[in-house]
């Protein structure tokens, strides 16, 4: 993928400053504003950061994806910070940081542009996310994407504090603003938005290989849990491509504390593989389960066929046998 040009950059980076200055976050408080644009074939839901008073800057929430991840923060609470939660992350993002926030790719770039910045809070870190990777560097693409947003967001504080109201419409309450460019102008426009809670699940279609394992193994009145995760250890193929997670599930005994753990591979597996690995777990137990626990509302849908097909209560909830084993492994908690 291409890396911005100097020329992007420096527009990038004058326009953080324009909007920093600006402070859309007064006039903003949290409203989403829908962006469409060519360059990008997916929607951008745009959130000023900065009403809270702990960041300040803007987020892009990146189609379906982004969207379902932004309703999660916003449902989120006390669990803002989980690790599952920053996982599922699609979006790019500029926020004021410490000096010591950035990384050497950031700083070169600065002095590359003849940038000047000081103080704490004042240097500008720009980010893009995906699911199953590490926070990483802007594309080229992004890079634009993210200098309109700033731009689109700006406009719209001005339109608010001059006493216009876009945010909101008599004629079409609870439609959010959409703004959509024609390929001359931008436009405003209003039509539902709407996303599932998560992807559709595929049907597991093995069921011979359910029913010869609902033969040869026996409920116990046992109760285990399974999850699927990311372990946080950066991996990458190759010098400066983008390093990703590997994903992992898991199954635990709540009477024992014994796990069983089977590595999925990474960045991001699919839905039958997650299907598959949950399969291969419960094949590889004495017996079957009585109840099974899962932490995620995503993980019982994936879970849901093969469990009723089994005989299995499946329960969403606390998974503490699977959480001891993570923060042991990568020094965590709840």
């Amino acid at each position: 993928m291409a890396e911005p040009s100097k020329e992007q950059w420096l527009e990038l980076h004058s326009t953080f400053r324009e909007y920093c200055a600006a402070e859309p976050w007064r006039w903003l408080d949290d409203a989403v504003l829908v962006l469409e644009h060519p360059i990008w074939h997916e929607r951008g839901y745009c959130v000023a950061l900065g009403c809270s008073g702990l960041e300040f800057g803007l987020a892009v929430y990146i189609g379906d994806e982004g969207l379902r991840h932004y309703l999660r923060i916003s449902q989120a609470g006390d669990n803002i910070d989980s690790p599952d939660l920053l996982d599922t992350m699609n979006s790019v993002s500029a926020l004021l940081a410490d000096r010591g926030q950035l990384d050497t790719y950031d700083l070169n770039i600065i002095k590359e542009l003849g940038l000047r910045y000081r103080g704490r809070k004042c240097w500008p870190a720009f980010r893009s996310m995906r699911p199953g990777y590490a926070p990483w560097r802007l594309e080229a693409d992004e890079a634009a994407f993210l200098t309109i947003a700033l731009q689109e967001m700006m406009g719209l504080a001005a339109r608010v504090e001059e006493g216009q109201s876009p945010l909101f419409d008599e004629d079409s309450p609870g439609l959010p603003l959409i703004r959509s460019f024609d390929g001359e102008d931008w436009q405003d426009k209003r039509e539902p938005v709407s996303v599932d809670a998560f992807e559709p699940v595929p049907e597991f279609a093995d069921t011979e290989r359910l029913r010869r394992l609902a033969d040869a193994k026996s409920l116990a009145g046992n109760t285990f849990e399974f999850s699927v995760f990311y372990l946080h250890t950066p991996v990458s193929e190759s010098r400066g491509e983008r390093p990703y997670f590997l994903a992992q599930a898991m199954i635990a005994d709540q009477n024992s504390g014994y796990t069983l753990p089977q590595i999925l591979g990474g960045p991001t597996p699919s839905a039958a593989k997650c299907q598959e690995a949950l399969v291969s777990l419960l094949e590889a137990l004495p017996f079957l389960p009585a109840d099974l626990v899962v932490d995620k509302p995503e993980v019982a849908s994936l879970a849901a066929q093969i469990t009723e097909f089994l005989g299995i209560t499946l329960y969403v909830g606390e998974t503490p046998d699977i959480w001891e084993f993570r923060e042991m492994l990568e020094g965590f908690g709840r």
